[in-house]
Formats: structure tokens, C-alpha cells, sequence
């Protein structure tokens, strides 16, 4: 049978593993983890208000679906390898990359290596704790107020009303990109609600205890990045064409 490696058990290779999982294809799918994880729900894992199993979902069962668990570490179209961080090799007639994204932070100093992020299960993990271990009264930045932003800080007011949150939007409004009607009764929900909105900001640096934006200083006790994404690694150095957001054309 033809081999069809699948890299990614998010919604692209869940997908396609129910869609072959009877046909007469031997289908592997590749992933670091042994269930498909809801990442529209990252936001609430990490707000503390679902928990882990919440966000979990079994893989398929098929008679010609098997799995590896592993992170792919490079691709090699020119012999139809997928090589893996354990060192390991499978190799394919046919490969559906389904690995999705990561945090872009534009060559932003600090961004990187000061702040959390919410982009998979692991990094969701590591913000709930470190958002639960915060003592009332303290401040958490959110950078980039588009779905993941803006769904995080509402969240985060519903679970820890004792916090300061403070959310960064590069925009006049948050969520600028939908309608003026959407846009403003967001805004307006967040000024309700005590939430502090810095429109029009412009982020040039992060520390481990504080944001900068242009000239001026904010205090954070907690930083959370959700200010834009990017194809992952192993994608971006396949070397094919890419659009501007290094997506393959």
C-alpha cells in the first residue's frame, strides 16, 4: 500500500485521518502528543477557567492508521523523509504537513525570552501555572489584541478578577480588522470591565518585569505574547516559495 505520512494531529491532520482511516492507504500520523488538543481553548486553559481533559480529544482508530509520537526536526522532499528529533527516519509516498504555527515576535528584543505564550498545549500549560502562582494585584500584559488576545483577557478578568490586566493593540480599536460594531463593543466591554486597553501601540521592547511601548514604561508581572504567528521552523526552512507571512505558496 502507499505510504501517507500525516505531520500534525491538529484539525488538518485529524481531518484527514477520518477521511482515510478505511481506504486502502497506510496512514501514520505523526505528533508530539498522544490526543488532539482543542487549541481554540488554549485561551481558557491558560485563563485557569477548563481544565487539561477539557481540551482533549481521542485520535481516530482505523485499520490502516498507525502513529508515531515525535518532533519532526527536518523534511526531505528529495528522498521522502521526515526525519525526527529521537533520531529516527519514516519515509512516504505521500506527506500532508498539517504542523501549524508559532509566535512570530518580530525581531522585538525580549519579546522571545520574557514572555509566555499560548500557541500549543505544553506552552498553555506553563502560562496557567505561572498565571495561578500570581499574587492579587498583580499585572498581566497581554501583547496583540486580535481573537487570541482578546479572548484571553476576557477570560483571564472572568477567573482572576484580583488581577491588573493590560492588553496591547497595535490598532485604534481592538479586533479593528471585523466590523466598527464589533469592534466597539468590544472596546467598550473592556473599559467596563476594568480592563485597560493601550490602542496604537507600538512595543519595542520587553524585560521580565515590564513593557515598552514608544517612550513610555509599562510595569508586568506577567507577559503573554499573542501578537501575530508564523509557519513553524521546519516549514520555513523547506525553502519553498513563501508568501509574506512565510506561508508556502
Amino acid at each position: 500500500m502507499k505510504q501517507l505520512i500525516v505531520l500534525g494531529g491538529g484539525y488538518g491532520g485529524m481531518r484527514i485521518c477520518e477521511r482515510f482511516k478505511d481506504e486502502e492507504v497506510a496512514v501514520t500520523l505523526v505528533d508530539r502528543l498522544p490526543y488532539h488538543a482543542l487549541k481554540t481553548e488554549y485561551y481558557a486553559l491558560a485563563a485557569g477557567t477548563l481544565s487539561d481533559r477539557d481540551v482533549r480529544i481521542e485520535f481516530p482508530e482505523g485499520k490502516h492508521l498507525t502513529y508515531k509520537y515525535g518532533h519532526v526536526i527536518k523534511i526531505s522532499p528529495e528522498t521522502n523523509t521526515v526525519h525526527l528529533q529521537d533520531g529516527s527516519e519514516l519515509f512516504y509516498d505521500d506527506l500532508i504537513i498539517a504542523l501549524g504555527c508559532e509566535d512570530k515576535y518580530h525581531n522585538i528584543p525580549g519579546a522571545q525570552e520574557f514572555t509566555y505564550s499560548i500557541q500549543t498545549l505544553e506552552e498553555s500549560r506553563k502560562t496557567q501555572q505561572a498565571i495561578c502562582g500570581l499574587s492579587p494585584g498583580s499585572v498581566v500584559s497581554i501583547v496583540g489584541a486580535g481573537l487570541s488576545g482578546v479572548e484571553l483577557a476576557s477570560e483571564l478578568h472572568e477567573s482572576r478578577k484580583d488581577l491588573t490586566i493590560r492588553l496591547f493593540d497595535r490598532g485604534p480599536s481592538v479586533l479593528s480588522f471585523l466590523s466598527d460594531k464589533v469592534s466597539s463593543y468590544v472596546q467598550e466591554w473592556f473599559e467596563e470591565h476594568d480592563v485597560e486597553v493601550i490602542n496604537n501601540s507600538n512595543v519595542t521592547l520587553v524585560t521580565a518585569d515590564d513593557v515598552r511601548n514608544g517612550d513610555d514604561t509599562y510595569p508586568s508581572d506577567l507577559t503573554i505574547w499573542t501578537a501575530g504567528t508564523q509557519p513553524v521552523k521546519v516549514v520555513r526552512d523547506l525553502g519553498f516559495a513563501a508568501d509574506s507571512g512565510g506561508r508556502i505558496t
